[in-house]
């Protein structure tokens, strides 16, 4: 039995010196194209391509229907939106967290345009925020509000110097609009 098992061993240990040197690679090298071949391949292909041609199209296909379900927090109704890629409903998730991280300012969204039952007669949709500056004051309301607006009236409630990179002062116009009030120049 250890003969055999001896045997057996020395058989596989010739085997695999006899073709530790072999590879596939080393057989198929002559079969790889060189610089040359690759370019006389490459000038024998069309100059315009179309592709494959096109079977019978007897129908067109739709792209599926891009519908937002908008619910309204106020009246609790919904609202579907048929939504084109102009829209803005699909940026709601990003705007109310955007508000939740001002803590600073007494600011609120008011996104009652986007429904039907509050505003009926409303076309174009748009984002709006109320500033409040104290129990009796009047409040202040901006509508065509964004994610960058929310950006720079959070960056300005923090205290910081810059927005994106550029001094905070440069949107001084844009954040007089968004709070409805002049702001001191004294930070000059």
């Amino acid at each position: 039995m250890w003969i055999n098992f001896t045997f057996i061993l020395i058989l596989c240990l010739i085997t695999f010196i006899g073709f530790s040197g072999y590879s596939l690679a080393k057989n198929n090298a002559d079969k790889v194209p060189n610089r040359a071949g690759l370019a006389n391949q490459l000038a024998q292909l069309p100059p315009n391509y179309d592709g494959p041609p096109e079977g019978a199209m007897c129908y067109d296909m739709a792209a599926p229907v891009n519908r937002v379900q908008y619910h309204c927090p106020v009246c609790e109704e919904s609202t579907s939106y048929y939504s084109t890629f102009g829209d803005n409903i699909g940026d709601l998730y990003n705007i109310r967290l955007s508000i939740s991280r001002i803590t600073k300012i007494d600011v609120k969204l008011d996104e009652s345009q986007f429904c039907k039952k509050c505003s009926p007669d409303v076309k174009n949709p748009e984002y709006c925020i109320i500033v409040t500056y104290g129990k009796n004051a009047q409040p202040h309301k901006t509508c065509g509000i964004d994610l960058v607006d929310l950006s720079l009236l959070y960056d300005f409630s923090e205290g910081k110097k810059e927005h994106n990179n550029s001094p905070i002062s440069k949107y001084k116009e844009r954040l007089e609009e968004l709070l409805g009030t002049k702001l001191n120049d004294a930070g000059k």
